[in-house]
């Protein structure tokens, strides 16, 4: 990044690094949103499986974390996995497991997901829903996973494109008024 910092017009360059930078921030916070999203996925899982004893509870959680990075899908795919496991200690446990975890879901997507990812790319949870819808529309599992990255980059642009205006305008005035 330094690199080609210096290959920028010096007139530039400050401003380039600057957006560079919030850029790094909006998609690191996406990731580390994202991974934090499915941490919780596989406590809940952990925790769910424990007290209903299906055995290997430790790896089929993390198998439910990992599943969990995959948008829409992920979690659903390893839930009817986990919950064809459970099925080997009782079919009533292989149903509660499966209804808690909908019942996560809904509150991942809904609460969880909105809150953090507004915390981590600073961008509000409507922002945040109209990008995930625009990059479904537009890609499929792989443009919800790129949305919210994308809308946090849009974002740090947009900023500094009017933080720039702004400053021009008001730089103008004040030759104006001298």
């Amino acid at each position: 990044w330094r690199r080609f910092i210096q290959l920028v017009n010096p007139v530039y360059a400050p401003r380039i690094d600057r957006v560079g930078h919030k850029i790094s921030l909006a998609v690191g916070g996406y990731v580390t949103g994202n991974l934090l999203i499915s941490v919780i996925a596989g406590l809940v899982t952990f925790v769910t499986l424990t007290i209903l004893n299906v055995p290997y509870a430790v790896p089929l959680a993390i198998l439910v974390a990992i599943f969990d990075l995959i948008p829409m899908v992920g979690a659903t795919i390893a839930t009817v996995i986990v919950g064809l496991v459970a099925l080997s200690v009782s079919w009533v446990a292989a149903l509660i497991f499966v209804a808690i975890m909908l019942v996560y879901q809904q509150v991942e997507g809904n609460i969880l997901q909105p809150m953090i990812y507004s915390r981590t790319v600073n961008l509000s949870a409507l922002w945040i829903l109209i990008a995930s819808i625009i990059g479904a529309a537009l890609g499929g599992i792989i443009g919800i996973l790129l949305a919210i990255p994308a809308a946090g980059t849009v974002q740090v642009v947009l900023t500094e494109l009017l933080a720039g205006t702004a400053a021009e305008i008001g730089r103008a005035s004040c030759r104006e008024r001298v």
